[in-house]
C-alpha cells in the first residue's frame, strides 16, 4: 500500500510540475498579448488601412486605363490628321485638276467657234 501511495504522490507530482509549467507558458502569452480594447483598435486601424489601400489601388487602376485610352486617343488624332492631310492634297490636286480640264474646255471651245465661224464664212 505505501507503494502505491508513494507512485500516486509521484504522479501528483509530476503532474503539478506539467500543470506549473502550462500555466507559467500561459501567463507569458496572457502577458505579451494586447488587451482588448486595444485589439478592436488595430483591428479597426487595420480595416480601414486595408479600405484605403484597395480604393488607392482602384484609382491607379483607372488612372492606367484612362492613361491607356489618352494614348490611344492620341494615336487616332495622329492617324486621322495624317489622312485629312492626305485628302487636303487630294482635294486640292483635283481642284487644280478640275480648273486645267475647264480652262482646256474653253479654250477648245473658242477654237472650235472660230473654225465654225471661218467654215460658215467660207460656206456662205
Amino acid at each position: 500500500m505505501e507503494s502505491a501511495v508513494s507512485a500516486r504522490l509521484g504522479y501528483y507530482s509530476r503532474y503539478k510540475a506539467a500543470s506549473e509549467f502550462r500555466l507559467r507558458r500561459l501567463q507569458e502569452e496572457l502577458d505579451s498579448s494586447v488587451p482588448r480594447t486595444q485589439f478592436v483598435g488595430l483591428q479597426a486601424q487595420l480595416d480601414s488601412l486595408t479600405r484605403r489601400h484597395r480604393e488607392a489601388l482602384e484609382r491607379q487602376t483607372q488612372q492606367s486605363l484612362a492613361t491607356a485610352d489618352a494614348a490611344e486617343a492620341a494615336v487616332r488624332l495622329s492617324s486621322l490628321q495624317a489622312e485629312l492631310e492626305g485628302v487636303k492634297i487630294h482635294l486640292q490636286t483635283e481642284k487644280e485638276r478640275a480648273h486645267t480640264l475647264e480652262a482646256c474646255l474653253e479654250t477648245w471651245k473658242r477654237q472650235k467657234m472660230g473654225q465654225v465661224c471661218i467654215y460658215l464664212e467660207s460656206v456662205i
